[in-house]
């Protein structure tokens, strides 16, 4: 059961329908769903069509669900049905439209994230920190992230919502600027553009002009107030600058200065004021950071941001720790993978004060979405661990074979599916001097391996 709900003239005057069959004009709390298994007696059904679905194929579940009318983009459809029907151009641009008019009904403060790798993380840190200051915030769910998920992230937000955060992806040119459209945001954040999406941009440079869609937007728009880049990058910066024109704020090497670190949480230094995160790693004071600066300009008052930042908890495949039964520390970065992101994972396990044992093993999965360029760049990190201490890499699945070849490691091995690689692993020899960073994209399943290496 969705939350968003509309007077049918608004629906009618936003969507501007085709052709349309109302009986009731009087319904002031109308309600969408798409989703034919969670639909609600009272909600109208949505028929959106995607790659490998038609809804319009699911519109007699729909009808013996009890539904109250239906939107669709196909003509024959129309004169089918006995109940309420409207039939719009496109029924995904409809969904947008409506998701977009719940925002403005609601009104709350909006803050979209998007970049190559970090995006989630950062999405947790600033939702998790105003859910603390206010129980009516919303985020982006799981995968939601898309143009089908935020649409029904923004579906899923109550009337009483104060601040709602959400996450938008992209797998070309323009989509981000679809999704930006739909959401019109307060504020921006761009944590980075690394190599993530090459197969489907073809280029860095593309990569950065798909990013900066979102500011884009945010500098045509009355309700936009700050944008943030998260990254020290010379590209994207100069190419954010020539499309936005408003307050920006760029991350550089003097905007925060770690103090202190231990394998549980590390202390620094932002604009006088110092904050403690309960992880390790640039990457993610780098998202720490931008997440401060916004509840800074929203008004959230420093000491709370600084209280409620040291409780974050990452969430499962996202960087969270756990220390197994032979007191090995396994970090979980199983959830997803990219040049950048694996090379940012590796990095922070460098730092001795932080991780301190001397058995370090990293067990990396392929990583997708690479397109020609593949190869290439699961090569580069083999080379990138040549310059680390790591002790052991093991790498799962042919595409991660390349990383393998390029490691001139004395214990160096790749094994074709995560069950070998575990009983590999066994018998190393695990003990509280021991370290395991597990990270790939999910298609490589290794929050499969994260299960099993807790239980020993």
């Amino acid at each position: 059961m969705t939350l968003a709900h509309f007077n049918i003239d608004d629906v009618v005057r936003v969507l501007n329908p085709i052709q349309s069959v109302i009986k009731n004009r009087s319904n002031s709390n109308l309600k969408f769903n798409t989703d034919t298994r969670s639909l609600g007696a009272n909600e109208w059904f949505i028929a959106l069509n995607g790659n490998n679905f038609n809804g319009h194929d699911y519109i007699k579940n729909a009808i013996n669900a009890g539904c109250q009318g239906v939107i669709i983009d196909d003509i024959k459809y129309l004169n089918s049905q006995s109940q309420n029907i409207i039939l719009v151009d496109n029924t995904l641009n409809a969904y947008h439209k409506l998701a977009n008019l719940w925002l403005k009904k609601v009104n709350p403060t909006i803050i979209a994230i998007t970049g190559s790798s970090g995006k989630t993380t950062t999405k947790e840190i600033c939702a998790q920190v105003l859910e603390r200051i206010s129980n009516f915030t919303h985020k982006s769910a799981n995968n939601e992230n898309n143009e089908f998920g935020v649409p029904k992230t923004i579906f899923n937000m109550s009337q009483d919502c104060r601040y709602l955060v959400v996450e938008l992806a992209m797998r070309g040119l323009g989509q981000i600027e679809y999704l930006a459209n739909t959401v019109d945001p307060n504020y921006g954040i761009i944590t980075n553009a690394g190599v993530a999406h090459i197969e489907l941009l073809g280029s860095k440079e593309n990569i950065i002009r798909a990013k900066c869609e979102l500011l884009v937007k945010m500098n045509s728009s009355s309700l936009s107030k700050l944008a943030i880049i998260g990254e020290n990058n010379d590209s994207l910066t100069n190419y954010a600058k020539s499309v936005y024109n408003k307050k920006l704020k760029i991350f550089n090497d003097t905007s925060i200065k770690i103090t202190d670190t231990t394998t549980y949480f590390t202390s620094f230094v932002s604009d006088d004021i110092t904050y403690e995160m309960p992880n390790y790693g640039m990457a993610i004071l780098q998202d720490a950071w931008c997440v401060i600066q916004v509840l800074k300009d929203i008004g959230i008052d420093a000491q709370l941001i600084k209280k409620y930042l040291k409780e974050y908890t990452p969430i499962q495949g996202r960087g969270n720790k756990i220390t197994n039964k032979s007191g090995s520390l396994i970090i979980d970065e199983s959830y997803n993978a990219n040049p950048d992101s694996v090379k940012a994972a590796i990095a922070s396990i460098q730092n001795k004060l932080a991780y301190s044992q001397t058995k370090k093993i990293v067990v990396l999965g392929q990583m997708a979405e690479l397109g020609d360029a593949s190869d290439k760049l699961h090569e580069a990190i083999g080379a990138y661990i040549n310059d680390t201490d790591i002790t052991h890499l093991i790498t799962i699945g042919q595409e991660a074979q390349k990383i393998n070849d390029k490691a001139k490691l004395l214990e160096n091995n790749n094994f074709s599916t995560w069950q070998k690689a575990c009983e590999y692993i066994k018998n190393i020899g695990l003990d509280e001097n021991t370290l395991i960073l597990i990270k790939g994209s999910r298609v490589a399943q290794l929050d499969n391996l994260v299960k099993e290496l807790a239980l020993i």
